[in-house]
């Protein structure tokens, strides 16, 4: 049942708002990745049933034609906001009532239309972040392993698809839950009953950096 309907901001033309979402406890993130040409993160806190707006986010460095707010991850005091546009991955952490800006993550060999941090996933348990990069090896895709190391986000590897082609878009979303790890492409041709042209797509489980 609906029982409540967020419009004012997504009035804002072409923001986009809504692309993308996560919700934690009482605090709803949103991207709106078209707002302003540059993109933007809106936070609510959920307050007697109602939602309230806490925070509004923008990349530090945002300019126009970015996409800042393509992807949102939140984990405890950890919020990571993905640009495929700009190649990046901004960091923000609570301190102590606000949200705050403390790193930008890219690839160790940035590239234009790699589209890094088209999905984002991110494990307290594990301290493992992992970044998509759907258009990376020619649309191949590949996915990013980032650890925490008590202070900032450290570069561990690259996952690839065990099959890679171009234009599987191996890395388009990312899934973590009970120590597992789900990659998915959506235009992977991978068939189990035999070779085929077609797009069927495939949810990859549990690669590693180097598989």
């Amino acid at each position: 049942m609906l029982t409540a309907t967020e419009t004012s901001f997504s009035s804002l033309g072409t923001s986009e708002f809504g692309a993308a979402m996560d919700l934690k406890n009482d605090t709803l993130v949103v991207g709106a990745p078209g707002h302003n040409g540059q993109g933007s993160v809106v936070l609510y806190r959920l307050i007697n049933g109602s939602l309230a707006i806490s925070q509004q986010l923008f990349a530090s460095d945002g300019s126009s034609g970015r996409r800042f707010g393509h992807s949102v991850c939140r984990a405890g005091s950890t919020l990571l906001v993905g640009d495929p546009n700009a190649e990046k991955v901004y960091l923000f952490e609570l301190i102590g009532s606000v949200w705050m800006e403390t790193q930008v993550l890219q690839a160790p060999q940035p590239q234009g239309g790699d589209h890094f941090g088209s999905a984002l996933s991110y494990s307290l348990q594990s301290g493992k972040l992992l970044v998509g990069s759907e258009g990376a090896d020619q649309g191949a895709g590949q996915v990013h392993e980032y650890t925490w190391n008590g202070s900032s986000f450290i570069h561990q590897g690259v996952i690839s698809a065990p099959d890679a082609a171009a234009g599987m878009r191996f890395g388009h979303d990312l899934s973590e839950g009970a120590g597992n790890v789900l990659i998915g492409a959506p235009l992977s041709r991978y068939s189990q009953n035999s070779a085929s042209s077609s797009n069927h797509g495939s949810v990859y489980f549990n690669l590693s950096p180097g598989n």
